[in-house]
């Protein structure tokens, strides 16, 4: 048991619940094969799923550090169109 390390699971989801389509595509990312490889190359993000539809947009991440959610968010941000 000395050995047991510990991560966050993180999900960061919007949908068309909550926000209406047009706010919805500012989300979504522009190229998911580059978004995954920016993802890991950030050494906090340990995991990540990622699962974009055309009514919502998830981010799953298992982080070495629940306070960098806000990076994830940011990394979000920077690889989708709301940097747009």
């Amino acid at each position: 048991m000395d050995n047991i390390s510990t991560y966050s699971l993180i999900c960061l989801s919007v949908s068309l619940k909550t926000i209406s389509q047009k706010e919805l595509g500012r989300f979504t990312f522009n190229n998911l094969n580059e978004t995954l490889a920016s993802f890991s190359n950030d050494s906090f993000i340990k995991e990540c799923v990622i699962i974009q539809k055309c009514n919502c947009v998830e981010v799953y991440a298992r982080l070495d550090d629940d306070s960098k959610v806000d990076q994830l968010i940011r990394r979000w941000q920077s690889n989708s169109r709301f940097s747009k």
